[in-house]
């Protein structure tokens, strides 16, 4: 008999030790409400279309400069997983992207600054990833 209720402990002792981490995981960096998308629907019907129409003018203008990003970026991760890789060669293709985005940014930002007062990037309170659960 106390065989068994050893046992039983036992089982119900590591049981116990195995589920209370997953519950302790709480809020964490999800998907939830956070700075995110809240200020887009603070806008009118207009300032929505004029906000639109600038993130496809920006996404447009810069779609080249971003595929090229995505192609040096591919080549600087095969570059730095080889061992023995040139270092030099290394951050000469970091530069490189680090320069094409701020490119992006600078074409991004000048067409931002072309909306009218009360309509561009900003922040609120909406869907976005801040403090939500870890799923």
């Amino acid at each position: 008999m106390t065989k068994k209720l050893a046992m039983l402990g036992l089982t119900l002792g590591l049981a116990a030790m195995l589920t209370v981490p997953a519950w302790a995981g709480g809020w964490g960096r999800g998907y939830g409400q956070g700075p995110g998308m809240g200020y887009y629907q603070q806008l009118t019907p207009e300032q929505r279309t004029q906000l639109e129409t600038a993130r496809a003018k920006c996404l447009q203008d810069t779609l080249e400069l971003r595929q090229k990003i995505a192609s040096k970026g591919a080549e600087l991760r095969t570059l730095t997983a080889q061992p023995g890789a040139d270092k030099a060669k290394i951050k000469a293709l970091s530069d490189e992207l680090v320069d094409m985005q701020a490119q992006v940014t600078k074409i991004c930002n000048e067409q931002i600054a072309q909306l009218p007062a009360g309509v561009g990037m900003g922040y609120g309170r909406g869907l976005g990833y801040g403090r939500g659960p870890r799923w």
